[in-house]
Parts: structure tokens; C-alpha cells; sequence
């Protein structure tokens, strides 16, 4: 089967995908539609705070205004298994994460996040992300702070530079948020390829948004968030 993936995961990420599927002998095509760069304002935190969750793999990346004490102190939570791994690397041990449904929903069904009246949290996160997660935890009586630690950037393309993907063939398209689905359809929704692609997603919502969009719900596939997954589900249609 000859595969070529329209990449959108901005980043090292991204470039990291890309470099993966090389390996495999898969074409692909890197189009990232944000930047993601740090924010400059220092926030105004507790000294303590019972759990701290990292809502995403940025989230620990430009984490490093978080104070050392504060991890040392509380428990670490995360959304999805991209954290998870980031947490890994920086030798930080997570007491409480998804097996599947690696969502704000899914790490609110959780049974240690029931019962958190009176505890404080603390919500590691880019600027401008979804209330839900915060929102479920105000409802269970927590007391809940943000620390927005980076900010994303619309990545803006010429026409000539979106033609030279019409002589791609692509046939998989990565898409890893709402934000990037959001800019993306309008950029590629008249070109001859787009009706026939699978589109690979990271969340129920983002898949319904997109046959929302039009896309033939059979095109859209919900895939377990990270690099990790999306080459192993290559591998599978290989």
C-alpha cells in the first residue's frame, strides 16, 4: 500500500514523526499549522498544592517555572500518555493517569479525582485551552489554579506553497487538536485529494467536528495520542 501523511503536529514532535516514517519507508509531508513558544509572564502560585496535572507534552516542556519543591510535595497527573512520557524522561513520577480515554473527560472519571473537596490543584496548560477539565473539578469542590507555560501562533501559508501538495497523493492526514483541524480545512477543503484521505485524530470531539465538516465519518479514525501510536497504526496498514 503506498502511504503518504500530510503532517500537522507542530514541532519537534511533528519533525520527529517525520523522521520516524522515513524509517519506514512512508512518505510524508510536514505542514504544521501552529507554533508553540513559551510565555513570558510569571504567574503568582501556592507553595503547596495537592495534585498538579499536565493537561498535555508542551505543558511539561515549557513547564520549567514550576517550582521543584511544588512537584516534590503533591501528586502528578496527566492527560495522556505524551505527558506521561515527558515526565518519564525528566525522571518524574505520575500517580495518576488514564489507561484509555486520554482526555480531560477521561482523567476526570478517574476514582482518585472523586472525592477532592478542600484539596488544591494546580492545571499546567497552554493559554487559551479547554474549561472542562478545571470546571469538573470547581464542581467537586477543589480549589483549582492555572499555570499557562505557552502559547500557540497561526503558522499562515501562500497559495503556492499549499499547490505543491496537490502533487503529493496524500492519503493520511495527521491532525492532533481542534485548533489545527480548524485551520486546516479551510486551506485544503478544495483541493482534488481531500474527499478520499483518512483523517487520523486524537479525540472523539475532533472526529465529529470533522464530519461536522463534511468529511465521510468511515475517513475519520480516533488514534491514541504521541508518535508511539500513530507509527504503530502505520505499521498496521502496511
Amino acid at each position: 500500500m503506498s502511504i503518504n501523511v500530510l503532517i500537522t503536529r507542530p514541532g519537534e514532535n511533528g519533525l520527529a514523526l517525520g523522521r520516524n516514517l522515513k524509517m519506514l519507508n512512508v512518505s510524508s509531508n510536514y505542514l504544521p499549522l501552529i507554533k508553540i513558544y513559551p510565555c513570558s509572564v510569571d504567574p503568582l502560585l501556592k507553595e503547596h498544592y495537592d495534585i498538579v496535572v499536565f493537561v498535555s507534552p508542551n505543558a511539561v516542556i515549557y513547564g520549567n517555572k514550576l517550582p521543584k519543591a511544588v512537584l516534590a510535595r503533591a501528586q502528578i497527573a496527566v492527560v495522556g500518555k505524551g505527558s506521561l512520557k515527558q515526565l518519564t524522561l525528566q525522571n518524574i513520577k505520575v500517580d495518576i493517569a488514564p489507561d484509555s480515554h486520554f482526555t480531560s473527560e477521561g482523567l476526570l472519571a478517574l476514582p482518585e479525582l472523586q472525592v477532592i473537596k478542600g484539596k488544591t490543584i494546580l492545571i499546567v496548560r497552554g493559554k487559551g485551552g479547554r474549561e472542562k477539565l478545571r470546571n469538573g473539578l470547581l464542581e467537586r469542590g477543589a480549589e483549582v489554579d492555572y499555570l499557562e507555560v505557552y502559547q500557540r501562533k497561526n503558522i499562515h501559508y501562500v497559495l503556492s506553497e499549499l499547490e505543491v501538495l496537490k502533487q503529493k497523493k496524500i492519503s493520511i492526514i495527521q491532525v492532533s487538536n481542534q485548533e489545527s483541524l480548524d485551520r486546516l480545512i479551510p486551506l485544503v477543503n478544495k483541493a482534488s485529494w481531500f474527499a478520499s484521505c483518512q483523517w487520523w485524530l486524537l479525540s472523539e470531539r475532533t472526529k465529529n467536528s470533522c464530519i461536522q465538516y463534511g468529511i465521510k465519518e468511515p475517513l475519520c479514525h480516533v488514534i491514541s495520542p504521541g508518535n508511539d501510536a500513530f507509527l504503530t497504526k502505520i505499521k498496521d496498514e502496511l
